[in-house]
């Protein structure tokens, strides 16, 4: 698995990747290389024990540790906080690019990170300037880790997604109860951000707050339910919160923050690097494996579905690449950059349905047996293209065609229909 890339076997015979003039025009880049080369380095490792996370879907402390020792889990803390600045300004494509890089060796794994990165971005761009120090202080310095804890969609039963777990307003803070689902690294996170909503009337969106609440509390109580199809490492226990108290102080961004105040930043291209990781280890392992085989190395269909999956993930990634420097443009309007990672988004995803599915077609039966990687990558693959319903993206893109505005606030709109 720590075979060089189709990307970088091109590279050394000459030819360029389709994306180079996409590559290396900002100061964030040049201050991202070393974490960049480090998730690379790191991508190896995580392949290798990529069946062992997979199985007991769980991932050892110690196998985190050297991805907090490389940096991986400050990348969007800013610079002034001692963090690289990623995911924000001019450095959203190192942010992805590395999402990528760590995917390559295991998708869930990339999950985490990009997890702990986004609320660790929402907490140093929303939070009071004491919890700015604070927070990023306990990454850096004490190597604190954060889960993002959002969604209420039952995962047993059948019926609409609901938020039932609203505050109740006591004396000096608020009062947290009930259950929460998908809660993606919750078991080995140190802090919960948890979405949540305040009392009252109006549309969800403009009830939306924020509440930091430790792992390790009598009032917190883990769920381990998570036995999944794919994307099984990422440990995305349920959590019951049983009456907790939330202090004022630990309360992040006013009702209705992410319509009001919240950067606009995208959501999107986090998974679509995360998928372009993936099918890239499919296609580069089925390269391989075809090469070792002379029945499959010189037959001209197999050189020519291998051609077919190389241009469809190449094509993909330069959409992704192209829609993260629209986010880092600031002459460019944040719903151009949005409608694009839509589309970005969407052919991320059916690049990695597609190809990890094709490549099981090339190499035939004897790859379906876990010791090889195809089947955790179609696992995941498939899984986490679930997380988000494509049609309802294309569905916005589509109606632009149509002559209808496109909506400012489409990702939350969707976020919240779903669940």
């Amino acid at each position: 698995m720590g075979a060089p890339s189709v990307v970088d076997t091109a590279a050394a015979i000459g030819i360029q990747p389709l994306e180079t003039p996409l590559l290396n025009r900002t100061a964030a880049e040049e201050r991202a290389a070393t974490a960049l080369a480090e998730a690379t380095r790191l991508a190896a490792i995580l392949a290798e024990q990529r069946n062992e996370h997979d199985e007991s879907a769980w991932v050892p402390a110690e196998h985190l540790e050297p991805l907090r020792q490389a940096g991986l889990f400050r990348l969007t803390i800013p610079v002034e906080l001692g963090g690289l600045g990623l995911w924000q300004g001019q450095a959203y494509l190192p942010h992805f690019r590395i999402l990528e890089a760590i995917a390559y060796g295991d998708s869930s794994i990339s999950q985490l990170v990009q997890v702990h990165s986004g609320v660790a971005h929402l907490i140093t761009s929303l939070g009071t300037p004491a919890q700015r120090q604070r927070f990023a202080r306990e990454v850096i310095e004490e190597g604190k880790l954060f889960a993002s804890i959002g969604s209420e969609a039952p995962l047993a039963k059948q019926g609409p997604a609901t938020y039932e777990s609203q505050l109740r307003r006591v004396d000096g803070g608020w009062i947290l109860h009930g259950v929460k689902n998908f809660s993606t690294f919750a078991p080995q996170a140190d802090y919960f951000l948890v979405w949540t909503l305040v009392p009252g009337d109006e549309p969800a969106g403009e009830r939306q707050v924020l509440a930091i609440v430790p792992r390790e509390c009598p009032t917190v109580e883990l769920i381990n339910d998570w036995d999944t199809l794919g994307m099984r490492a990422t440990m995305s226990w349920s959590i019951r919160f049983h009456e907790h108290f939330v202090p004022d102080d630990m309360m992040v961004g006013r009702p209705g923050w992410w319509k009001h105040d919240a950067p606009r930043v995208s959501f999107l291209l986090g998974p679509a690097s995360n998928f372009l990781g993936t099918a890239q280890s499919a296609l580069d392992f089925t390269a391989r494996y075809a090469s070792t085989r002379p029945h499959l190395r010189e037959s001209q269909v197999i050189r020519v579905r291998l051609g077919e999956m190389s241009s469809q993930l190449s094509a993909a990634r330069c959409a992704v690449y192209a829609a993260a420097r629209l986010w880092e443009d600031e002459t460019v309007d944040p719903d151009t950059a949005e409608l694009n990672s839509m589309r970005a988004f969407h052919l991320a995803r059916t690049a990695v349905l597609d190809i990890t599915l094709r490549c099981f077609d090339i190499c035939g039966a004897r790859t379906t047996f876990r010791v090889h990687p195809l089947g955790a990558a179609l696992r995941d693959g498939r899984t986490f293209t679930l997380q988000h319903r494509d049609e309802t993206y294309m569905e916005l893109v589509g109606s632009t065609l149509l002559g209808e505005p496109f909506s400012r606030h489409a990702e939350l709109e969707v976020a919240i229909k779903q669940g």
